[in-house]
């Protein structure tokens, strides 16, 4: 005997789950009958001799050896096949079908079960019950009295049966299920006292149940009612309501709610509730209703209010809403006294938000106010008999539920009640973290019961009120805070830029700088500016004007000369304040203030056209001096100055009196050094045969005066002797310092014929001995004309205490730096030896003398500039020696020089005939720049 255990479309049984499911399809009687039918068939269908339905929480009990196989069978969750194989299947090719631990099990239980007793089966098959879940709940098995071989048709013949027994039992299940509900719903129903009906659009017939016919007194059958036998039993006085809420309900598609009133046969009243749901066909037209009636008589008060607490509930949370949302007091207040009024039921609302500073409530009103009673009540003193400013200043809730109430605690307001319609009100403090905001007042046009609920509703809606407004208020001290740092930011960057564009005032006004100026300003401080300054003469002059918007520029300009023409006769008053340095801050720029301080035909027409709102115009005062205005407009968008642009703007006039002043001053200091400097240096002479050109460049700081000197002189013997030095220092101290050794140096060069060492020897001796206290680089230097033995070229002698070498720029272009042993500055040691140095000039060639300020910058090494110079130089051969000078200068120094710079360039020509005119020049100029 062989027992085979075929897969099926489960496993074992789940334990706990799968007998939980089990039992939820134990058969009902009927059921149970169905299923040992099922067996009968099933055994008959494989010519089996019994046949039956097993469940899990059945056991085997005495159930015998078919229930026991049939638990097997569902142990395994596998289709159980036991009988002896045909004489012609090899035992092993039998039971290759069965694998593993599940085989052995089956075998295991087959053998014991099978052939115990006379009634023992020999022969068994069985199928697992699955349900919709996959969960083995039983087994479906046949027994045979005789051995057998299950072949794969009784197998899935039976797998079938087994899947028929399951969907009986499930089937069964649920209808049993349904039922259960169905009774329960019945018990509720029942017990609430609800009644259901159905209305079907269509048709336009009402089925009721049973409760339904009771509550509306109805005693015909429920499917011979139509709408209009439902109407017929609603109150006279209710039946336009019902119909209008049916009719709506019926034509939108959404749902009914409406409370009515019944007429019973024997005169009984009843109120009832219907609610009901549209349920729509295919095509999304409504089809029918259904709906519940609720007897509501003896709660009928109470469902009303705990409507009307679910309407304030949902209005409230919508208020809470927009509150959250509020960005601005208007905001707030809209939310409250728009919102919260309509939802507490009130005809209007006041909202009084404390103004201590000014001693009033600021009072906001919605609702049919007319016109007189708002301008009446737009403020209010903080002691007004008012119950609004009452509930602000004390705290208190106040609550009047008829005009009698309210008019016995307040009498003066009998003609305001009477005038508003006023029946009831309650007004509630605004309070947050214990600090007075105002008070919420909220008025009714018919009296109110104002119960504890009532007043809660309002305390809530209030408090609600009261931290919206300090969130806002404190998000909008937050954004002025802001709004101001960054406004303080702006101002201070202005400041900044305004000391950088008054820095290089390079002019004796500083009118190229002060034009930026009048930009500058614009927009920070005005929409449109206008800067006029003052000559030494008093005359008046536009240097500078700016609008934000670059095409009306022009149109400013026009304005401003309009202004100034007539502002330069005026007297009186204005021109006092002024000159007082005191500000004119017109806070409104009208065509008469206009006429008033300017009476120039036209000007009024001119400002106009430039929209002005608001003016301040700014002495620049230095000294005592009126050095001229500043005037500042803003336009009528947006109005006038506030405090702080005032004070950036007094500080800005500040520093630009200062600085036009520093300008002026400094101006005239360097007219005086420069006078002083070209007193010491001379012109050059005028020497046959060569041509001599000189430049000074003062450096651009301070007051142009430094220690750089040239001189050039010719001695009684016709020896032409050069001179270029530089003493320490760029103020008036070096200058005066140069000017002792200049003197110094050209009166010992003038007295001897000796060369230029000895003569800076002898220089450094009497700088010693008249304590010249200074030290000067020195290269002095004598040229020779040509020889009958040098007949092309000049000598060169030379000596160099300290100071760059001089260039020689060849007539072909090349350039020679005359390079020497440096000697110790003048003025080091006087007994230094020192040593002349020699080179020839050809004719055409040209010398250059210099001083370190051509050559040498702080990024820039002296070799560096020394062939930069070379390279320059080599460039400029072909031009005439003055301007060879002027190219030189103009290319080195393109920036501002940042040291005195002084150059002697000399050329040697060929000589001249007798009686031919000198080409040299002629207007012996200096060549200063």
């Amino acid at each position: 005997m062989t027992v085979r255990a075929v897969p099926a479309q489960a496993g074992p049984p789940d334990g706990p789950a799968g007998a939980a499911a089990a039992r939820r399809l134990l058969p009902s009687p009927g059921t149970g009958a169905a299923m040992a039918r099922l067996g009968e068939v099933a055994a008959r269908l494989l010519g089996g001799t019994a046949g039956r339905v097993w469940l899990l929480p059945e056991g085997v009990g005495d159930g015998g050896a078919v229930a026991a196989l049939c638990a097997a069978t569902a142990a395994t969750g596998r289709v159980l096949a036991v009988g002896d194989p045909p004489a012609d299947v090899p035992t092993d090719a039998a039971g290759a079908t069965g694998a593993g631990a599940a085989d052995a099990a089956a075998d295991a239980a087959a053998r014991a079960l099978l052939g115990r007793g006379r009634a023992a089966p020999r022969a068994f098959l069985g199928a697992p019950l699955v349900d919709q879940d996959g969960r083995v709940v039983g087994a479906l098995g046949v027994a045979c009295d005789a051995p057998r071989a299950w072949g794969t048709h009784d197998r899935g013949l039976l797998a079938e049966l087994a899947r028929a027994a399951v969907a009986q039992l499930e089937l069964s299940a649920l209808t049993g299920e349904r039922e259960v509900d169905r009774a329960r719903l019945e018990l509720v129903l029942a017990a609430a006292r609800v009644g259901t009906w159905e209305w079907d659009l269509f048709a336009d017939a009402v089925v009721w149940d049973a409760r339904s016919l009771a509550l509306y007194g109805a005693g015909a059958p429920a499917q011979d009612l139509g709408l209009d036998d439902v109407l017929g039993r609603i109150h006279p006085d209710d039946v336009e309501q019902v119909h209008a809420a049916l009719a709506a309900a019926a034509a939108s598609g959404g749902g009914l709610e409406v409370e009515f009133r019944v007429v019973h046969a024997d005169g009984a009243v009843r109120s009832l509730l219907a609610a009901g749901r549209t349920v729509a066909d295919a095509s999304g037209r409504p089809r029918r209703m259904l709906g519940v009636n609720i007897d509501v008589t003896e709660s009928r008060t109470g469902v009303r209010r705990r409507l009307e607490a679910s309407r304030r509930a949902t209005g409230l949370a919508r208020v809470a809403l927009a509150l959250t949302g509020a960005q601005t007091e208007p905001d707030v207040l809209e939310a409250v006294l728009g919102q919260g009024t309509a939802t507490l039921g009130a005809v209007g609302g006041i909202v009084g938000l404390l103004d201590e500073a000014a001693g009033v409530a600021r009072l906001t009103l919605t609702g049919d106010f007319d016109a007189s009673v708002r301008e009446d009540l737009a403020t209010a003193p903080l002691d007004a008999d008012l119950p609004v400013v009452t509930a602000a200043t004390t705290g208190e809730v106040l609550a009047f539920g008829d005009r009698e109430q309210l008019l016995r605690r307040y009498p003066s307001l009998a003609d305001l009640v009477r005038r508003t319609g006023t029946q009831a009100l309650v007004a509630a403090p605004l309070r947050h973290a214990g600090r007075p905001l105002g008070a919420l007042l909220l008025r009714w046009a018919q009296p109110q019961p104002l119960e504890a609920e009532d007043l809660q509703v309002v305390e809530g809606l209030a408090a609600q009120a009261a931290q919206a407004l300090a969130r806002v208020r404190a998000d909008a001290a937050r954004e002025a805070a802001r709004a101001a740092a960054e406004a303080a930011a702006r101002r201070l960057s202005l400041l900044v830029e305004i000391g950088e564009v008054l820095a290089p005032l390079d002019d004796e006004d500083g009118r190229r700088g002060l034009r930026r100026l009048a930009e500058a300003v614009v927009p920070e401080l005005a929409d449109w500016s206008v800067l006029t300054l003052a000559d030494d003469a008093g005359r008046l002059h536009d240097v500078g004007w700016s609008h934000r918007d670059p095409a009306r520029g022009e149109a400013v300009r026009r304005c401003a000369a309009l202004g100034t023409a007539v502002a330069a006769r005026l007297e009186g008053p204005v021109v006092e304040r002024l000159s007082a340095g005191e500000p004119l801050v017109l806070p409104a720029l009208t065509d008469e203030v206009v006429h008033r301080l300017l009476p120039e035909p036209g000007l009024v027409d001119a400002v106009r056209a430039l929209d002005p709102g608001g003016a301040v115009v700014l002495p620049l005062v230095a000294r005592g001096r009126l050095l001229g205005s500043l005037a500042l407009v803003t336009t009528s968008g947006r109005g006038p100055h506030t405090p702080d642009e005032l004070a950036t703007a007094r500080e800005v006039a500040r520093r630009a009196a200062a600085a036009i002043d520093g300008a002026r001053l400094l101006h005239r200091t360097q007219r005086v050094a420069e006078a002083l400097q070209r007193s010491l240096l001379t012109s050059p002479p005028r020497v046959p045969d060569l041509d001599l050109q000189v430049r000074y460049v003062p450096a651009v700081a301070d007051a142009r005066v430094g220690g750089d000197w040239y001189d050039a002189f010719t001695t009684p013997d016709g020896t032409t002797r050069l001179v270029i030095g530089d003493v320490m220092g760029h103020d008036t101290a070096a200058a005066a310092a140069m000017g002792q050794v200049r003197s110094l140096v050209r009166a010992l060069a003038s007295d001897r014929p000796e060369g230029p060492a000895a003569v800076l020897s002898r220089a450094d001796r009497a700088a010693q001995v008249l304590q010249v206290g200074t030290y000067a680089t020195v290269l002095t230097a004598e040229l020779h004309r040509p020889s009958p033995q040098r007949p092309g070229a000049w000598r060169l002698r030379w000596h160099s205490a300290g100071h760059p070498p001089p260039l020689l720029l060849l007539p072909d272009g090349g350039v020679r730096v005359l390079e020497s042993e440096p000697g110790l500055l003048l003025g080091l040691d006087p007994t230094t030896d020192r040593a002349d140095e020699e080179a020839l000039v050809p004719l055409g060639a040209t010398l250059m003398l210099f001083t370190d300020g051509l050559v040498e910058r702080r990024s820039q090494p002296l070799d560096a500039g020394l062939e930069r110079l070379a390279r320059i130089l080599g460039d400029l051969a072909a031009l005439p020696l003055d301007e060879l000078c002027d190219r030189v200068l103009a290319t080195v120094l393109a920036e501002d020089p940042e040291d005195d710079v002084a150059l002697v360039a000399v050329r040697p020509r060929q000589p001249q005939h007798e009686g031919e005119p000198e080409d040299g020049p002629e207007d012996e100029r200096e060549g200063e720049q």
